[in-house]
């Protein structure tokens, strides 16, 4: 046979199929984008609730024997109580493994987030593989939800890590669950449970298997044994949850408020579902639901109504349960079981409903592709490249607690609550005290959370030495205000700065008896009898005491503004040690006014030439650096700044 001319070859490459890459190369390539996506986050810190639930929590800084994290309610310390109706056991062990792998840095957390999150991206393209899905149809579907802006707050906040666990499991359970076998249902089931330990949402995934199992034909007999497994995680989950401790009903609301809130978050579900790209920290207003989402979202549940009815004869086992997850996943969030929350939506909460919504989709985009090759790859390549993108500079503003909530105060001008507080947080942590009270008590006026940002505007009164100025604050909330156990404590901190010990253990017992839980208050409770020692030695110290052992006596009563004052003369003394002198530095570094700070820089630390590296040379470098970035965005937040006076003791 002769030998084809090179033009012949190259017609014959020019007909031949196009030969896509093999599923792992594409799977790859998914998971080394999302990683470069969410790099910045592996450089970020402690944000919002990571605070309270990371460095706050005993079960985290310490490990426990396993019945402790399974025998409790989640954010067990948490005054409000938002944590109680909560059982996440799985995710504080993590937490706590996490601790003992990284210590007190967040970069560790940071990236155990990611590796689960690029875990789920592998199984989910696995699991879309397994329903039949081809490689490119898989890499996309597993690209757009991997690399969805709107699900960096569930990667990139740890505390998100709840979503990413759940999700973890959940899509594990599936992918073990549409392979035959009695071993691989049981083990489905165990990681439906493990799941369901990390949070609630994972019930989806429990209803989603239940579909695949009691949908097929056959006898009811053989269809309950393949559901056993998964009835078995759910019965055993909340026996675990019933005998946890401290773990509290969900609250109860009037039938006509939660339907008007579950069909504006439904509006609003769609709108974010529509826009990607304009990732936010706080959705609308738990108590104002806006009518127009409302309408929206009665308009939505209708249309998809018909249209479950109208096809659902086309529709396959595969899609029923894909359309189960992601609606089950979501109604869960939609407020009709009430659950603490002061927002009408979040961004995490799609993390799980999202990944039904590509199980759903992928196969009829897959056929799509097949008659519009090009323009579906170019629409694809063009969602993901935009996708990239906003998901790196999302993840960038997480590893920026001023820029994130600067963002968020801006772009929620009916909702500040949460970017006040954490700003509020921010402001007092570099010194600037003025700015911090007047944030608090400028947003105070029209939050609906007006209580807890009164409290911190309290708080930082009393920093500053104000006590009665600060009782004033909190005497003028209303009863029911005045009432929580939140404002009780902080009431009974003020009596013990002002040395009144009676109405500190009468206030107490009034947060007792509001919330016999409550671990501040406990606490508070042990150590008063110290606290009154340590005051009356404070009062009997002679004249000639040392400036040192007044500052302590002072630091331990939480008299933060004398305790300044006096770390300052004992600062100024040549016969301090050196231990003791960085003692009193990082005292003063993280809890007087900036000025103080600046002069103590000045008059200390460089004088004494500590090296660039230092621990103090290096907070005071962070702090002023934060004090600078502060100042030149207060304008911006357009909050009157109320001046303080000078610092006063009781």
């Amino acid at each position: 046979m002769a030998e084809s001319s090179p033009p012949d070859r190259e017609s014959a490459a020019r007909r031949a199929p196009f030969r896509a890459p093999r599923p792992w190369f594409l799977l790859c390539a998914v998971i080394v984008v999302t990683i470069l996506s969410y790099v910045p986050v592996l450089g970020a810190p402690f944000v919002w609730d990571d605070h309270h639930l990371i460095e706050d929590s005993q079960l985290i800084q310490e490990l426990h024997p396993l019945r402790d994290y399974f025998g409790q309610s989640f954010w067990q310390s948490d005054e409000l109580g938002r944590g109680r109706a909560y059982y996440r056991p799985l995710t504080i062990l993590s937490l706590a493994v996490d601790h003992q792998l990284y210590g007190d840095g967040a970069g560790g957390y940071h990236l155990s987030n990611l590796l689960v999150h690029v875990l789920s991206t592998a199984l989910l393209f696995r699991l879309l593989c397994a329903r039949g899905a081809s490689g490119p149809a898989a890499a996309a579907g597993t690209a757009l939800w991997s690399l969805y802006p709107r699900l960096t707050e569930a990667v990139a906040w740890i505390s998100g890590r709840t979503d990413v666990l759940a999700t973890c499991f959940v899509l594990a359970a599936l992918l073990v669950q549409s392979r035959p076998g009695v071993a691989r249902r049981f083990a489905c089931g165990l990681l439906l449970f493990l799941g369901l330990l990390c949070k609630e949402v994972a019930l989806a995934g429990v209803a989603t298997v239940l579909v695949l199992e009691l949908a097929p034909a056959g006898p009811w007999l053989v269809r309950a044994w393949r559901a056993l497994p998964a009835l078995l995680a759910l019965s055993v989950y909340a026996v675990l949850r019933a005998l946890a401790s401290g773990v509290a009903p969900m609250g109860s609301v009037p039938p006509g408020t939660l339907l008007l809130r579950a069909l504006a978050a439904t509006g609003q579900y769609l709108v974010m579902f529509l826009t990607p790209w304009l990732p936010n920290a706080q959705i609308g207003q738990l108590s104002k639901p806006h009518a127009a989402y409302a309408v929206l979202g009665g308009v939505v549940l209708l249309a998809l109504g018909v249209a479950l009815l109208r096809f659902r004869a086309r529709l396959t086992l595969a899609a029923w349960s894909a359309l189960t997850l992601s609606l089950f996943s979501l109604g869960m969030v939609l407020h009709i079981v009430p659950f603490f929350s002061n927002v009408i939506a979040a961004d995490r909460f799609l993390y799980l409903p999202l990944a039904g919504v590509a199980l759903f989709l992928t196969p009829a985009l897959a056929a799509l592709a097949q008659a519009q090759l090009q323009v579906f790859a170019a629409v694809c390549a063009l969602l993901v490249v935009s996708f990239i993108g906003a998901t790196f500079v999302r993840a960038a503003a997480w590893a920026d607690d001023v820029e994130l909530w600067t963002d968020t105060f801006r772009d929620n001008p009916d909702n500040r609550h949460v970017a006040c507080t954490q700003l509020g947080r921010l402001y007092a942590s570099a010194g600037l005290l003025p700015q911090a009270v007047s944030l608090y008590e400028g947003c105070a006026v029209t939050s609906s959370s007006r209580f807890l940002l009164l409290s911190n505007a309290s708080a930082i009164l009393a920093r500053a030495g104000r006590y009665r100025e600060a009782l004033a604050v909190l005497d003028g909330l209303d009863e029911t205000e005045r009432n929580r156990p939140l404002v009780i404590l902080n009431q009974a901190l003020l009596e013990i700065s002002l040395a009144d010990f009676g109405a500190a253990r009468a206030a107490i017992a009034r947060a007792l008896k509001a919330d016999p839980h409550s671990a501040s208050a406990l606490n508070l409770s042990r150590q008063l009898p110290s606290v009154e020692q340590a005051r009356h030695k404070l009062d009997t110290l002679p004249v000639g005491a040392s400036a040192l052992e007044r500052a302590r006596v002072l630091q331990r009563l939480g008299l933060t503004s004398e305790a300044v004052q006096a770390w300052q003369v004992a600062l100024e003394s040549s016969t301090l040690a050196p231990e003791q002198f960085r003692e009193g530095s990082t005292f003063l570094l993280s809890q007087a006014d900036d000025q103080t700070v600046e002069r103590l820089h000045r008059a200390h630390l460089t004088e004494l030439g500590l090296p660039q590296n230092s621990d103090l040379e290096l907070g005071y470098t962070a702090r002023h650096e934060l004090r600078l970035r502060l100042l030149a965005v207060w304008p911006s937040l357009g909050v009157p700044l109320r001046a303080l006076p000078a610092q006063v003791g009781p």
